[in-house]
């Protein structure tokens, strides 16, 4: 995780300096430390539009965004050549993969109201959230809706105010888009959560 962050950001401080191919050395060397790093290329075009009021920046700065995903295209390759895919085996994955997808993004609510928690008020750690420390949910599960809305809601309102408050608009979801590869939202991990996976999203 501190290898991974650390290539991250020297990606991203290369990339807003100009220097397209250091940024791009760096952002592989992130990859192939963590892999969670995949959404560098979302968060320097989120940080072009925010900082630039609109869309225009990243339209104009094209060639260097497309230079950047093509590093985060040709990781993939790399992996599903190695790994035989992109995402993680199903052996692999929390219950042995056996948890639906319903299950996935209601599990999700419970996690980021803990990770809510762990930012405003770190108690409580734990250095494992193994099996049923956090119980799979069902359609009935008031407190996984809530967490949801409760993440849906600060996205909006981190969208309806980044033009007049960029900074705290792109923190926000500078936060949500480096916790998107291990939320379980899109692909399924081995764990439904963790306290190191807020080490690079806590920056926001």
């Amino acid at each position: 995780e501190l290898l991974a962050a650390m290539f991250f950001l020297l990606a991203w401080l290369f990339f807003r300096e100009g220097q397209t191919l250091l940024s791009g050395f760096a952002f592989l060397l992130s990859l192939l430390s963590k892999e969670n790093a995949i959404v560098f290329p979302a968060v320097i075009i989120l940080d072009a539009w925010i900082a630039g009021g609109s869309f225009r920046p990243v339209m104009a700065g094209w060639k260097r965004f497309s230079a950047i995903a093509g590093v985060a295209v040709g990781y993939l390759a790399l992996r599903v050549w190695v790994l035989g895919g992109v995402g993680m085996a199903r052996t692999a994955q929390y219950l042995g993969g056996s948890w639906t997808l319903p299950q996935r993004e209601l599990a999700s609510g419970h996690a980021f109201l803990k990770y809510f928690q762990l930012l405003l008020a770190p108690i409580h750690l734990a250095g494992d959230y193994d099996f049923n420390s956090i119980p799979l949910s069902n359609m009935n599960d008031g407190v996984a809706w809530l967490g949801l809305l409760l993440v849906l809601a600060t996205i909006i309102f981190a969208i309806a105010i980044s033009r007049r408050q960029p900074t705290l608009g792109f923190a926000i979801l500078f936060f949500y888009l480096t916790m998107l590869p291990v939320s379980n939202w899109i692909v399924p991990t081995a764990v439904i959560m963790a306290e190191r996976h807020l080490y690079l999203p806590s920056l926001g």
